[in-house]
């Protein structure tokens, strides 16, 4: 839920922001915003790893830290499918204009 939150906040601020951009932009603006919400879902699976085990205060960022890394990281890597959505309900739209 967090990963879809943060994306779809990122990317409605960007068609609010930009709602002219071209074609490159919004797929770009779609994949930042995959890598940013996996960061975040990650930030919150490392403190529910460091929760479960009873690590300290180095454990709690050490994991948030790895989560967010390893989430951005798969949000490069999986981050094109949002931005050719991004693409297609932008051409929808302008079809529909």
């Amino acid at each position: 839920m967090t990963l879809l939150a943060a994306a779809v906040l990122r990317v409605r601020r960007h068609v609010r922001r930009r709602p002219d951009s071209g074609r490159t932009r919004r797929l770009l603006a779609g994949w930042t915003a995959l890598i940013a919400g996996a960061a975040v879902a990650g930030v919150w699976r490392g403190f529910v790893a460091a929760r479960m085990v009873e690590a300290g205060f180095a454990g709690w960022v050490g994991y948030a830290v790895a989560g967010a890394v390893f989430g951005a990281l798969w949000g490069v890597a999986l981050g094109w499918l949002p931005g050719l959505a991004v693409l297609s309900t932008a051409a929808r739209r302008a079809s529909v204009r």
